[in-house]
């Protein structure tokens, strides 16, 4: 890590060593210059953003965005992820490829480190290519063609060191990681670039099923695509390829995303309740007499109603001679 003293801001800086073959360095800055200046120009939210590349008499250094978050190898560490996990990182990865494939550039290197995530505010992660072009450049400073990826995730064509990564060597390659993330390893694991390029020519890869289990049978299948060991039958392209992941529907719950979608708890079984003993069914009262409703009261209240009754007898009484004594005068 290094600070932008300029921008203050902190960064990233690789440095480079170039070969010592002159003739071969002279040779290098037409080539060099161009792949360097399509790097530092593609922008995309799943891609480690260039901020410089160029050379000195030292070599050659590379000033990138410096990102805090953990590799997906970290993660890897804690177990397997889930699908729906795996799902969206693919996503996200072929959404870069596609960016990437677009000007001609290919990883040709992948490995589970070559992979960061960072949380998202809504939920899961946003995962991010930060090596890109890192192998590239340093097959062309030193001449050398050596696979600097991870072996068991590196397509066979180029695991003899002679075919050129391409797009869907880099399918292979992201179909491997997919089948690490699920399993939480890879049943290759240290074994030696022949031996790989043995079992891939030839038996292909155990069924993602019999390593991880609870995976969709139509997303497993999705994956094993990829990892076919002839490159002409792994889909053409990225977008191809995220074509058809975007017609498999997981079955799986969404996230819980506060003012969208809540988790639905879980109900433990149960016999069901008969309904006589669950349901309380509302009889209207009979229709009685007032006389009777009057003898149900409490006998205080009768009292007073009583009394009420006399008293108001009286008065009606007393108004009545008054008015009929009126009259008579």
């Amino acid at each position: 890590m290094a600070l932008d003293v300029t921008l203050q801001r902190k960064v990233v800086y690789r440095k480079f060593q170039a070969g010592s073959d002159t003739k071969k360095k002279n040779n290098l800055s037409a080539s060099f210059g161009q792949y360097t200046g399509r790097l530092c120009t593609l922008q995309h939210p799943n891609l480690l953003t260039i901020y410089d590349i160029d050379r000195n008499d030292e070599g050659c250094f590379m000033v990138t965005q410096f990102i805090e978050a953990e590799s997906l190898l970290d993660r890897l560490l804690q177990g397997p992820l889930s699908q729906v996990g795996v799902h969206n990182m693919v996503t996200d990865l072929l959404d870069a490829f596609h960016s990437m494939h677009g000007v001609g550039l290919y990883h040709g290197a992948l490995r589970s480190d070559s992979v960061k995530r960072l949380a998202r505010v809504r939920g899961g992660h946003r995962y991010l290519i930060v090596d890109l072009g890192l192998e590239k450049i340093s097959s062309m400073l030193t001449g050398r063609s050596d696979v600097l990826g991870d072996t068991v995730l590196t397509a066979p064509e180029l695991l003899d060191g002679q075919g050129e990564a391409d797009a869907r060597s880099d399918l292979f390659a992201l179909g491997q990681l997919c089948y690490t993330c699920l399993a939480g390893g890879h049943p290759m694991s240290g074994s030696s670039p022949e031996e790989c390029a043995q079992v891939y020519r030839n038996a292909g890869m155990p069924d993602l099923k019999e390593y991880a289990d609870g995976v969709q049978q139509d997303f497993a299948d999705w994956i094993m695509v990829l990892l076919d060991s002839e490159p002409e039958r792994r889909p053409a392209s990225a977008s191809d390829a995220l074509a058809t992941l975007q017609k498999i529907s997981l079955n799986a719950p969404m996230p819980n995303v506060a003012g969208l979608t809540q988790a639905v708890a879980e109900v433990a079984a149960h016999e069901p309740t008969p309904i006589s003993q669950s349901v309380t069914v509302f009889v209207p009262p009979e229709k009685s007499s007032v006389l009777d409703q009057f003898k149900s009261l409490p006998k205080n209240t009768r009292l007073m109603i009583g009394l009420g009754a006399a008293v108001l007898s009286l008065l009606l009484v007393v108004v009545l001679s008054t008015v009929f004594r009126g009259d008579g005068l």
